[in-house]
């Protein structure tokens, strides 16, 4: 091994097409995709100015170039000189004015992370590092595309509801399972096997190894919607629990909760069946907690026909590849909101919310790891929701200081539909909870981080007023932190196509991935198959 001639990587960059530097110790090509499959998302209308920026560990200010374009201009972009190390990203961004100026931000698009070495083996050139890098207009949706076709939008393989979005080490993202309908004259929710992978660099959808189980070397199918689907780096595995399927033969289309925990490793791109406690459970939730433990809490079951919450708490350690009860502890709620915050002194497992078949509850109940187990943590005064509420979207600001309920429906029966248009806003160490902005009435929303401690309410499912028909949603709400240390909105683009029972993951880049769910109005039920990306506008 020898050092480089020189620490740095030259490369150029040319608008719609692909170009390298020559002969070079590391030769970077860079394809920037600066084209809509649909135009009022065209992100290059009115775009004057452009700025090349790179980013990386030990760049303490991004390295930039600015350039003119259009009309008698050259579209070659120089890449500024980039130094060796890791997490290497070149970001274009395409203003209307020039930005040292003041100029607005228009679009914005980011490369995948690279790393460049600053050694390399005596005999081995190395091979040409392609990206691509799709800007898109800011603050807006625009339909997923392809980097090789990108005047044609790309779309799931199957449309699906109910299903999982997890964003993967290498940023991709892997989508599992979920539901269609039937084609029979009166149809029946049918769940999924298939799974099917997003690759951000591209633009593409692969088809996955199908959901299955492995038994005496025979391999069985394993369709699931409404189960929960956690990343567990420390062993670079997805935890696929619980669910729910649907009796095909009974005429009304009988729920089955699932006790099975599905493991998919990434490695073998195979999946194994988790051991231990066997609780059925669907519409539950699961978060990591700082552990690298999964722990599932909430959900419902079903007992004589009948939609019964379960109280168990389950924890799942992938190091010992076991799952196990949480001793002492019962939680009995259906459509409950469950997130890691911080406590004074360590993390802690935050349920807020959630019917327990008959009444709502509003007492928020925090888990404490004490010992290797979890204990319900107890206060001289405990915590209470302003609003009793269910199916409230929920998430974290101020690294899990402040916890976010934003919407949820106002009945107990989780058949109903009876939206609520306020949040609440949960000071964690305090135990202080106070009003949090009008998000618009919505319930099973979808909430996605942005960059910058914020946030992004998608969609949901409401009605226009009491004895209407239930519907699905297209607005949108931008919630950021204010100067006094809470909360403010602001109206966000709406979606395209409105919907529930969809998934909203947060990219690498920064950017909300929207994909699937159902589209819902005047009683009737449409399963989509549509991705779109929400790019968010920087703030610096």
């Amino acid at each position: 091994m020898v050092r480089a001639a020189f620490r740095s990587v030259c490369a150029s960059l040319v608008l719609f097409g692909l170009s390298a530097c020559g002969p070079r110790e590391l030769d970077v090509r860079v394809n920037v995709v600066t084209t809509a499959c649909e135009a009022d998302v065209n992100p290059w209308t009115g775009v004057n100015f452009v700025r090349v920026r790179v980013t990386g560990e030990g760049i303490s200010k991004p390295l930039d170039k600015v350039v003119q374009i259009g009309a008698g201009r050259s579209n070659a972009l120089e890449i500024p000189s980039i130094p060796a190390g890791a997490q290497r990203v070149v970001e274009v961004r395409g203003y209307s004015d020039d930005p040292t100026q003041g100029g607005r931000v228009i679009s914005i698009g980011k490369s995948a992370a690279f790393d460049v070495p600053d050694i390399f083996p005596d005999d081995k050139r190395p091979e040409p590092l392609g990206l691509n890098v799709f800007v898109r207009k800011t603050d807006a949706f625009s339909p997923v595309n392809s980097a090789n076709d990108p005047h044609t939008c790309t779309r799931m393989g199957v449309a699906r509801a109910g299903h999982t979005a997890t964003v993967m080490p290498d940023g991709k993202v892997f989508i599992a399972g979920g539901f269609q309908f039937t084609t029979d004259v009166l149809p029946k929710r049918k769940a999924l096997a298939d799974v099917e992978i997003f690759d951000p660099g591209t633009g593409l959808f692969a088809q996955g190894p199908r959901l299955s189980i492995v038994t005496e070397s025979t391999r069985i199918d394993s369709p699931v919607a409404f189960h929960t689907a956690t990343l567990t780096p420390d062993v670079n595995q997805i935890v696929l629990w619980g669910g729910e399927q649907y009796s095909l033969t009974s005429q009304n289309n009988v729920i089955l909760p699932r006790a099975v925990a599905l493991v998919y490793d990434l490695g073998t791109r195979d999946y194994g069946t988790l051991v231990g406690s066997q609780v059925a459970r669907s519409h539950h939730s699961a978060v990591l907690d700082d552990q690298g433990r999964v722990v599932v809490v909430g959900g419902y079951k079903m007992v004589n026909q009948q939609i019964t919450p379960v109280g168990e708490v389950e924890t799942f350690h992938p190091k010992a590849g076991k799952r196990a009860l949480v001793d002492g502890v019962s939680i009995p709620r259906m459509d409950v909101s469950v997130t890691k915050v911080q406590g004074l002194n360590q993390s802690l497992i935050a349920i807020a919310g959630g019917s327990d078949g008959s009444q709502l509850q509003d007492e928020v109940v925090f888990l404490k790891d004490i010992g290797g187990t979890y204990q319900k943590e107890v206060t001289a005064m405990p915590t209470v929701l302003r609003t009793k509420r269910r199916a409230a979207a929920a998430a974290t600001l101020r690294d899990g200081r402040d916890w976010l309920l934003v919407g949820g429906h106002s009945t107990a029966d989780t058949s109903q539909v009876s939206a609520l248009a306020s949040s609440e806003f949960i000071s964690v160490p305090e135990g202080r909870v106070n009003e949090g902005p009008a998000v618009g009435s919505r319930g099973d929303a979808c909430v996605a981080q942005l960059p910058n401690n914020r946030l992004i309410v998608i969609g949901g499912r409401t009605t226009d007023g009491v004895g209407s028909p239930s519907h699905s949603v297209d607005s949108t709400t931008l919630i950021g932190l204010d100067e006094a240390g809470g909360v403010s909105p602001v109206g966000g683009p709406p979606l395209k196509v409105d919907r529930w029972a969809h998934t909203c993951v947060t990219m690498k880049d920064g950017s909300v991935l929207v994909l699937g769910g159902i589209r819902e109005s005047a009683g009737q039920q449409t399963i989509l198959q549509d991705a779109w990306v929400y790019t968010p506008a920087p703030l610096d």
